[in-house]
């Protein structure tokens, strides 16, 4: 494992510098898979804190280089300077300069990649999204491999100890799959691709064996709706050999491999088997228990919170322990209050209208459909912090903002047509 932490700690700055220098602001659209790499590894080599400086340093490019973006969503400048103001009022930044340095490239990057966005063609912009999310898929199986088979487990998520492994992952970073294999199946699908089906195939029978939910759920669910999209209803029979391919891979893995007893393993191990109401949930308590530190015991200000990304042991007179919050809007609140809050659902509101107005055929609409599920599924279970999930959600939804061939060959042809008009009236 040691060889394989230190070839990504070298080779991503390496990476990332060589996508910038070869494609420019378009490589904003592999920052999600530089994002995901940087968090597999435990950093012995590099100092983090040139880390932390190298992803501001490609912000402030990305930032640079596109300036209209300011112009695009008020919402995003207002929530930066408020999250800038409140960092002055932190008393240990250190903790949490990671998760709000991920913040500051999702706040910046709703309007930013739009912008750069409305610079490509959507041929373009798919071909580079799908091998973004192929080499971040790739790359998670090769962790897998290279963990089972050294043991390597740090965190033992939900105290698995054996079979397969999923190494330094924590369960967070888990809610970047949805979107990665929406991806590469809509890709393996739409261009027969073998590499890219085989990659699907693989990782959807380990993302079952994570055991979190709504991921397995939402993977499930974006593969639904890329057959539907893909498959046009009077191409029936293409969709029902799909679902019997699907079905015939299933089909296999459960009688010729270890998968099932793992799967049950799991599902026990987790408690999943004992039936659990909603009110029961850790995350459903969390709401009240903030009620209660707000307006009965009045522990700190309802408009600003308690204080940036602090809320592990600070709520609920710690019943939870330092248990910290899951859910998007009592981390909302407990960081910056109901004014962040505010400012972060006027950002996502302005930009899923703005989409909503883009979108122009079948595939938006499936592709809006998708992203709005899967950004309620979060909003809820949380994480906002999860920046490389938030990233590639970001880059699938903005497509709508690509220059559209069809409309670029309309207007090309109608001035050809206008020069010679006025070529033969001359």
């Amino acid at each position: 494992m040691e060889k394989f932490f230190l070839l990504l700690e070298v080779m991503i700055p390496i990476v990332a510098g060589v996508l910038i220098l070869k494609k420019g602001s378009l490589a904003i659209v592999y920052m999600p898979t530089i994002y995901y790499a940087s968090g597999l590894y435990e950093g012995k080599y590099v100092p983090d804190k040139l880390y932390y400086y190298f992803f501001i340093a490609l912000l402030l490019f990305f930032a640079f280089f596109n300036l209209p973006y300011l112009k695009r969503n008020i919402y995003s400048n207002l929530i930066i300077l408020y999250y800038l103001v409140l960092a002055l009022f932190v008393d240990d930044f250190i903790l949490i300069w990671e998760k709000y340095m991920g913040l500051m490239w999702l706040f910046a990057c709703v309007p930013i990649i739009p912008q750069i966005f409305s610079n490509f063609e959507r041929e373009k912009l798919e071909a580079e999204i799908s091998f973004s999310a192929f080499a971040m898929m790739a790359l998670f199986v090769v962790n897998v491999v290279l963990s089972t088979y050294f043991g390597y487990n740090p965190y033992e998520i939900y105290r698995f100890k054996g079979g397969v492994l999923f190494g330094k992952m924590d369960s967070d970073i888990y809610n970047i799959f949805p979107y990665a294999i929406f991806v590469i199946f809509r890709k393996g699908i739409k261009d027969n691709n073998p590499l890219y089906l085989g990659l699907y195939f693989v990782c959807i029978f380990l993302i079952l064996l994570t055991l979190r939910r709504s991921v397995m759920a939402l993977c499930l669910f974006g593969t639904l709706l890329a057959m539907i999209e893909l498959v046009k209803f009077e191409e029936i029979k293409k969709f029902i050999l799909y679902g019997l391919i699907i079905a015939g891979v299933a089909t296999v893995v459960l009688s010729q491999t270890s998968f099932k007893d793992q799967f049950i393993e799991r599902f026990e191990a987790r408690g999943l088997d004992k039936a659990r109401s909603l009110n029961e949930e850790n995350r459903m308590i969390e709401f009240g228990l903030l009620y209660r530190d707000l307006f009965v015991y009045f522990d700190y200000d309802p408009w600003f919170g308690y204080g940036l990304l602090n809320s592990s042991g600070n709520y609920g007179k710690q019943i939870f322990g330092k248990r910290s919050l899951h859910t998007d809007p009592t981390n909302l609140i407990h960081s910056s209050g109901f004014l962040g809050l505010g400012l972060y659902l006027l950002m996502f509101g302005t930009l899923f209208l703005s989409v909503w107005k883009k979108s122009k055929n079948r595939a938006d609409l499936i592709r809006y459909i998708f992203i709005s599920t899967c950004f309620l599924v979060f909003f809820i279970n949380g994480r906002y912090t999860t920046t490389p999930a938030m990233l590639l959600m970001l880059v699938i939804f903005s497509l709508p903002y690509a220059k559209n061939n069809v409309v670029l060959k309309e207007q090309i042809q109608s001035n050809l047509n206008l020069d010679k008009s006025n070529y033969s009236t001359a």
